[in-house]
């Protein structure tokens, strides 16, 4: 039961030691709890959405995300449809922070392969909490793994892999003669890429969904169609888990205005959509 603070009104200054004793009329006033607030029930509220795909456990508000029905949205959820971040496993994350901020459980996880999410839990429903916002937090450094699961459109299949860019680097002049198909064009990039698929079925990585970007995360390039002859190609299929790895190639138009200091790729829109950004360390930025 929450403690009271007695608010009195008293006249007199020969009532003052009453008065702090036992009051002198008035009705008594509530006072919220202070101190910090247990996580521990909304993080099991979090736990069991991750690990069992409680699609009953999201709010009305983030049901409707998915669809215009929060009803609806719950089902294609548990459908497998939305949101992908469902497809989590057991073990494959981690719980970083937890705590209870105005009656809101505020959790950041990292996942095993890379990559953090925050989520909010407003209070509600029958276990007391629901599955309110999910932000994903997906930058890393160069050579450092992200994990991408999204889905390109609605019922479209899910992909569910670990991305890494080893490397980005500009091709030498010298090595420009090696490739059929430059004419005009005098300089482009490289970049080195390994895929682990996490998905019991053939996942596709579409080349196209890569590109370059300078350090405010404007894009400055696209991957080059037809593609580079030196080295290996990233494929675009991977099957199921496997590892594949390959490089794929940019174009820069000018690369003193603009310089590439960025790997993003970027899958889907919104609620079904993810994106990944690998940066150079500041040290190797210039």
């Amino acid at each position: 039961m929450p403690a009271r603070r007695l608010v009195r009104t008293c006249s007199g200054a020969g009532l003052l030691l009453l008065a702090l004793v036992a009051g002198c009329g008035g009705e008594p006033e509530a006072v919220a709890p202070s101190g910090p607030v247990d996580p521990a029930p909304a993080e099991r509220v979090l736990r069991s959405y991750l690990d069992d795909d409680r699609c009953d456990l999201l709010s009305d508000r983030l049901a409707k995300t998915i669809s215009p029905s929060a009803d609806d949205g719950r089902r294609l959820c548990g459908a497998g449809q939305l949101p992908v971040d469902a497809l989590i496993r057991p073990g494959q994350y981690k719980v970083m922070t937890a705590e209870i901020i105005d009656g809101e459980g505020l959790f950041t996880i990292r996942l095993e392969d890379g990559g953090e999410r925050d989520y909010t839990l407003t209070p509600g429903g029958e276990a007391g909490f629901q599955i309110d916002e999910v932000k994903s937090r997906t930058e890393t450094e160069l050579g450092e793994p992200l994990r991408l699961q999204a889905r390109e459109a609605p019922g479209a299949p899910a992909v569910d892999a670990r991305i890494t860019v080893q490397t980005i680097e500009r091709v030498p002049t010298s090595k420009l003669s090696e490739d059929e198909y430059v004419t005009s064009l005098d300089k482009y990039y490289k970049a080195r890429v390994r895929v682990r698929s996490r998905s019991d079925d053939a996942i596709s990585v579409g080349s196209l969904d890569f590109y370059l970007a300078q350090e405010n995360g404007v894009k400055v390039a696209d991957p080059r169609v037809p593609f580079s002859n030196i080295g290996g190609l990233l494929p675009t299929v991977v099957p199921p888990n496997q590892t594949v790895s390959g490089y794929l190639f940019f174009a820069v138009p000018n690369v003193k205005i603009a310089t590439p200091t960025q790997v993003v790729y970027s899958l889907g829109t919104g609620n079904i959509g993810a994106k990944l950004v690998w940066k150079k360390p500041e040290k190797d930025a210039d």
